[in-house]
């Protein structure tokens, strides 16, 4: 498969690149600063440029694409905008250049996911409260997505950590909250390769 990154430097999004790599797949990866794509970096199809003004470098990441992830983050808790803004300029691209297969990572928590039911008490009080903005700006995200005509998966995880991948992972919403970066890359991969999912967004937990 071909596989267009955004936001594949760091997190989920570097594991994605690194996981689809140890697949045999050819990976397109959009970068601010591709060097922090490290060893990774000669391995890959590099597109620099900034996702909410490089339309061009954009365009060229996802063109001919059989899948493409967008794992966006700005790296701090207060009003965010960046998943929202940047997941829309990817949906443009994607429509200019005619790909279909966009998987995203949004977060428990986010649109109708905000339940006592998925969250608990503590869970659902953290998303309310210390992340609320992250959260809110991955509600808006999801909402482009659903609006985008795409073929489309929302990926949402819970409490992400940086452990190796266990090679399994839960959508059923039950179970523990926390999750392997590794193990959310391998699921999205995985959907995208079986066309799983579509239309839907999943919980992901270990």
């Amino acid at each position: 498969m071909r596989i267009a990154v955004i936001g594949s430097t760091s997190g989920t999004g570097l594991q994605v690149v690194e996981a689809a790599l140890e697949r045999g797949d050819v990976v397109s990866a959009f970068a601010r600063t591709p060097s922090k794509l490290g060893d990774l970096e000669p391995r890959v199809e590099v597109h620099q440029g900034d996702v909410l003004s490089s339309a061009d470098a954009l365009d060229a990441c996802v063109r001919g694409a059989d899948g493409v992830v967008v794992s966006l983050s700005s790296g701090t808790l207060g009003k965010q905008t960046i998943r929202e803004e940047g997941t829309r300029r990817v949906i443009e691209s994607m429509q200019r250049e005619g790909a279909t297969r966009l998987v995203i990572v949004s977060s428990l928590g986010a649109g109708d996911s905000a339940t006592l039911d998925l969250l608990g008490v503590a869970g659902l009080t953290f998303v309310k409260t210390v992340i609320r903005q992250p959260v809110a700006d991955h509600t808006r995200q999801e909402a482009a997505v659903r609006a985008s005509g795409l073929d489309w998966t929302i990926a949402r995880p819970g409490g992400l950590t940086d452990a190796p991948s266990t090679g399994s992972w839960r959508t059923d919403g039950k179970g523990a909250a926390r999750i392997a970066r590794a193990d959310v890359a391998r699921a999205m991969l995985s959907w995208i390769e079986e066309g799983a999912f579509v239309g839907e967004a999943v919980p992901l937990k270990s």
